[in-house]
């Protein structure tokens, strides 16, 4: 567990790119091409930078819990956390929050553009 910010790791996503500002978390956008699969794909990330669930405080996971059980369940299809091995980047807990397209057309469509 670090006091470095988790934005050091993403200088990319300025202001205009944070959708939503939590005490302890933010959602963002994400820009790696998972996009092929869902209709929306956004990031979870926790203000304070760990890569583990275990490294939360309890504050940062009485919120996690508030906005998947809140916010998340009425936006988002899937919620998913890859594996260390699998993470872009290795020292950021974070979440993916999806929302799947409708049909297939809906997905065929939206790759033709």
């Amino acid at each position: 567990s670090s006091d470095v910010c988790s934005s050091d790791l993403f200088p990319s996503h300025d202001r205009e790119r944070v959708l939503r500002d939590f005490t302890y978390w933010k959602l963002i956008d994400n820009r790696f091409p998972y996009d092929s699969c869902f209709m929306v794909h956004h990031m979870l990330i926790p203000k304070r930078l760990f890569s583990k669930r275990i490294h939360m405080t309890e504050d940062e996971l009485d919120e996690l819990d508030f906005i998947l059980d809140g916010y998340a369940e009425q936006r988002y299809d899937i919620v998913f956390e890859n594996m260390m091995k699998r993470r872009s980047v290795h020292s950021l807990f974070h979440l993916h929050l999806a929302k799947y397209y409708e049909t297939r057309e809906e997905m065929i469509n939206a790759h033709l553009k």
